[in-house]
């Protein structure tokens, strides 16, 4: 008889007035358990495009290490 966690987590992030949670949340959470890494989450601003939101995790000057 296995159950499932039904609760919502709630991941801060670097904007007080946003939280993220649902899908992305679980995932960051899974990866996090299952690689022990830490992390911060920025919101990117409504108008960031795809093209930006692409070179800020390549390169050797990457900004960050993943966009969702």
């Amino acid at each position: 008889n296995s159950q499932v966690d039904c609760s919502i987590h709630y991941l801060p992030t670097s904007s007080p007035e946003i939280t993220i949670y649902g899908f992305v949340a679980d995932v960051i959470e899974a990866l996090q358990s299952s690689m022990g890494f830490t992390y911060t989450i920025d919101v990117a601003h409504p108008t960031t495009s795809y093209h930006e939101m692409a070179a800020s995790v390549a390169g050797d000057s990457a900004k960050y290490q993943m966009a969702v």
